[in-house]
């Protein structure tokens, strides 16, 4: 019984993590530096993480409260870690434990592509 108690938990933890809606992460987006004027878009990085943290709040806390997530923003040419403020690539990493018999481990890339003229 407590096999498939847990089973149900972590597909819904999958579940929730794998269809976090674009909305999340497309309300995060800028397109104006800090002095204001237009830039290419990027991803607000402090935004994205409390939008992250306030999906996976109301959604993932009904499987399991032991979960923590990890955020790396980078470069979309090479993939290094974005040392600037303007990032238009992010892996978010989620770790969680489920009824202390599973462990649950995923991570999902998003990035911002421009269409060339």
């Amino acid at each position: 019984m407590n096999f498939s108690l847990g089973s149900i938990s972590y597909f819904g933890v999958h579940r929730t993590f794998m269809l976090m809606f674009r909305g999340v992460i497309e309300n995060a987006l800028k397109s104006v530096d800090k002095s204001g004027e237009p830039v290419s878009p990027y991803f607000d990085e402090d935004l994205l993480k409390a939008n992250v943290e306030e999906y996976l709040d109301k959604n993932i806390t009904r499987y399991t409260h032991e979960y923590e997530t990890n955020y790396y923003f980078y470069y979309l040419e090479d993939k290094t870690y974005c040392s600037n403020d303007y990032c238009r690539g992010v892996r978010i990493s989620l770790r969680a434990k489920i009824d202390g018999m599973f462990q649950y481990e995923k991570a999902k890339s998003f990035s911002i592509k421009t269409k060339e003229a």
